[in-house]
């Protein structure tokens, strides 16, 4: 009797060292889009805020020949960077919305998200600058890049336990697997910070840091597949992480490449200067605590209706977005106050109208639809899922046989048939290119899957 265990199979015994036919020279890899790039994407409001911020994105837009999604996602992070830890809104008996925000800018290689993101942040790079020059004040670090779990409690501490995340490399989306010694922990200071609640670590030489009261807003650019991979993957951290982003996305319906022309207006003087003092006058206002911001009757009731009309759709339309679209509720209490904090000099000293609560309430909805197209909710949810899976297998290889990535894969797939749908799908979008390999002598071919180098870069 044979007592020899099988060893599982794995990628690494892939039979990808026989010689495959290459990829055509000529061929140039396409680039990589949703995977449900089908669905029409609405357009995001042209009257969505006050005009320091609106008219500051509009020209963003122009300038860089950039969505209009893309800059008011970008502009809106900044004004939340500015106001965040210093007012709260007042959303009910008890219950309050900190101002602080995740957003993330997503859209294929060539969309021109890093322009967009430093047309939003630039003066806020150049507030901090100017604030380290004067001590007197006591410098606090206002904007960070990516950053271990460890780092950026101690970011906040430093800070008043406000800071601002952005990063044009995916922060987390990008980075999570750097930190994976630090198991969920990088999720949970992400998801207090963004609460509010208390965080704290271990120092590296002894002793402890925390931030009692942290706010924490990102601004994020990522291509499709980052979010993607969190938002359908198996950890249930990581989708939690997901479900606390806005996303602005830019698919196959709304792109601008190709309708580019090659001249654009400058941003003007006089618009720039508006959104600058805007973010200064927040930018220094320093309280002890954070004010309240108080609904007026009119938002009250803006607020009740925008609620009751998502409530019933999260067990029926919108089930397959779970805890994200259960959380726009209080997401649209944020966006309004701060769009309030932009719009009154005294914010504390007015309640939020129902104007604002309405333009939030309105950029909800357009967050919401953005959101389904990476989750899914509009097209086979399912095979959308089955997709990440199988890139999560193929990432880092430069091409594999259906039958060793069946093989790979056979405890999601139990047949071969199954994976059809999902090979056919990740072709369409650019992730996959298939050949047939015909060796000699007259063997059996076999199909050969090349795999989008992108994948690998963007893993």
């Amino acid at each position: 009797m044979n007592t020899e265990k099988v060893r599982p199979f794995t990628l690494a015994d892939a039979d990808t060292q026989q010689a495959a036919p290459p990829v055509p020279l000529a061929q140039k890899w396409p680039e990589l889009t949703p995977l449900d790039a089908g669905q029409s994407l609405c357009d995001f409001p042209e009257d969505w805020g006050p005009a320091p911020l609106r008219d500051y994105a509009a020209a963003c837009a122009a300038s860089s020949q950039t969505l209009p999604c893309l800059n008011i996602a970008a502009v809106l992070a900044a004004a939340a960077i500015a106001a965040q830890g210093k007012f709260a809104v007042q959303a009910g008996s008890g219950y309050e919305e900190p101002l602080n925000l995740f957003l993330a800018v997503v859209a294929p290689s060539g969309e021109r998200k890093s322009a967009v993101l430093r047309n939003a942040t630039r003066f806020l790079q150049a507030y901090e600058t100017e604030e380290m020059h004067r001590p007197e004040k006591g410098f606090e670090r206002l904007i960070c890049d990516d950053l271990a779990p460890d780092d950026l409690v101690s970011v906040l501490a430093r800070s008043s336990g406000r800071v601002g995340l952005i990063s044009n490399t995916g922060g987390v989306f990008g980075s999570i697997r750097r930190y994976r010694d630090a198991g969920t922990a990088i999720f949970d200071v992400y998801a207090r910070a963004y609460d509010g609640a208390p965080v704290r670590t271990e120092r590296r030489g002894g002793g402890e840091v925390s931030a009692p009261h942290p706010s924490l807003t990102m601004l994020l650019e990522a291509v499709p597949l980052l979010p993607m991979s969190f938002i359908h993957g198996r950890n249930p951290k990581a989708r939690d992480f997901s479900a606390h982003v806005l996303y602005a996305v830019v698919n196959a319906s709304n792109t601008l490449s190709g309708k580019r022309k090659a001249t654009a207006p400058d941003i003007p003087v006089s618009i720039a200067e508006a959104y600058e003092a805007a973010l200064r006058r927040l930018l220094d206002y320093r309280p002890a605590k954070a004010q309240a911001l108080m609904l007026s009757d009119d938002a009250e009731a803006c607020r009740a209706q925008f609620f009751d009309w998502l409530e019933p759709q999260l067990a029926g339309p919108l089930l397959p977005l779970g805890n994200w679209a259960s959380k726009l509720s209080g997401t649209v209490c944020r966006i309004a106050g701060i769009l309030h904090c932009f719009t009154e000099d005294e914010p504390a000293a007015q309640p939020i109208s129902g104007l604002t609560m309405a333009r939030a309430a309105s950029l909800g909805r357009c967050f919401l639809q953005h959101a389904q197209v990476l989750y899914g909710a509009s097209g086979e949810k399912r095979t959308i899922e089955d997709a990440a899976y199988v890139l999560q297998k193929v990432a880092g290889l430069e091409q594999i046989t259906r039958r060793d990535l069946y093989r790979a894969c056979r405890s999601r797939f139990k047949k071969a048939n199954d994976m059809e749908p999902v090979i056919q799908l990740l072709c369409e979008h650019g992730y996959l290119v298939e050949t047939v390999k015909q060796p000699p002598g007259g063997h059996r071919s076999s199909v050969v899957l090349f795999v989008n180098p992108q994948v690998t870069q963007n893993k």
